[in-house]
């Protein structure tokens, strides 16, 4: 059986298969992303957590959909196997809001329904170090959950008129 497997890409000739870090090959970009791959502002993201931090990865199509780490936020002084959380993202896609904790936080009942952090990032790669903030017209909404689970405290938060 296995003399009869073929290699998927026959001898001498390179594979079109992932580039460094993970991107969509260039040679089949148009083919996977869309013939407008270049021009494309379709951001993918997602978020993982470990013990060094709650780590926020995006990919952006024009970049051949290659991840990466837009921010790591943790804070100093505890010790945790994973930090873990959730996210948001803004309807411009250029600021995310990421919520996080050590994991032991869901041990606690009052920090599971009060006990996160809270980071407000920038997706937009750049060049120099700034400070995040919100953008004119965005916002979002933090909301704790109380005791009994009900919604509670709701409010804006990172608002600029």
């Amino acid at each position: 059986m296995w003399d009869q497997l073929q290699p998927a890409t026959p001898a001498g000739e390179s594979s079109p298969g992932p580039a460094p870090g993970d991107a969509v090959g260039p040679g089949v970009r148009a083919e996977v992303l869309g013939e407008d791959w270049k021009s494309s502002a379709d951001r993918a993201w997602t978020t993982t957590g470990d013990a060094t931090g709650f780590h926020l990865l995006v990919a952006d199509a024009r970049h051949g959909c290659a991840w990466r780490t837009a921010a790591t936020p943790a804070e100093p002084g505890f010790e945790t196997d994973r930090w873990i959380g959730n996210a948001c993202v803004t309807g411009s896609g250029k600021w995310a809001v990421v919520v996080y904790a050590p994991r032991t936080f869901t041990n606690d009942p009052l920090l599971m329904s009060r006990g996160a952090f809270t980071a407000v990032v920038n997706l937009e790669p750049c060049l120099g170090r700034g400070a995040p903030a919100a953008r004119p017209g965005e916002s979002a909404v933090l909301q704790p959950r109380l005791r009994d689970g009900r919604q509670g405290g709701a409010g804006p938060v990172g608002r600029r008129p």
